[in-house]
């Protein structure tokens, strides 16, 4: 009963007092712990750009040969360059069970010159990326996309309530930058 809480009026009022300071005081942690979500949110976007940042430095994005400094204009031209010259050799080498006189047993592609099947092979099969991978040099890679910055993309997160921009703005996989297992080759082998 009151009777034991409150005996008159002042402890009423006290308790009274108390009850709201426990209600701001719930309130205060409330915001802190949103402040603190909020906050993980842009130190995952920092971790995640610096990752991205770490990740475009261990590939070739901007075409320029790194045996003869060619520049080039497209990740399939220094892929095409590397394959049919530099890394030619090497292609040959480890992927000889790839071609089968002048036929990809990735795709079946028939190509029509000897030099050509390898080209194809190391460029399209991507497969002249773990040659350069192998000789130390950076792999070619897409020119990755980066249209907002991090301080714009904590100060939307912030105001997004549901967190929708973070899960829409999450990189899809766009800016592959070469895989290191070719499937279509695993899956036409698998009998074998």
């Amino acid at each position: 009963s009151w009777g034991s809480i409150a005996r008159n009026r002042v402890e009423v009022v006290k308790l009274m007092k108390k009850l709201k300071e426990d209600v701001l005081y719930k309130k205060e942690i409330e915001v802190i712990k949103e402040q603190e979500e909020q906050n993980s949110i842009v130190d995952l976007i920092v971790d995640m750009e610096t990752e991205q940042e770490e990740m475009i430095e261990q590939y070739n994005t901007d075409y320029k040969c790194e045996v003869c400094e060619v520049q080039l204009v497209s990740k399939l031209a220094l892929m095409e360059h590397y394959s049919g010259d530099h890394m030619n050799y090497a292609l040959r080498t480890k992927f000889v069970d790839l071609n089968e006189e002048g036929l990809c047993k990735i795709c079946k592609f028939e190509a029509e010159e000897e030099d050509l099947i390898w080209v194809h092979i190391g460029t399209l099969h991507e497969k002249v990326n773990i040659v350069l991978k192998e000789k130390g040099l950076k792999q070619v890679g897409d020119k990755v996309k980066n249209t907002t910055n991090c301080k714009q993309k904590a100060n939307f997160l912030i105001n997004d309530d549901d967190n929708t921009s973070f899960i829409n703005d999450f990189d899809s996989g766009e800016n592959n930058q070469g895989i290191e297992n070719d499937v279509s080759y695993i899956e036409n082998n698998q009998e074998k």
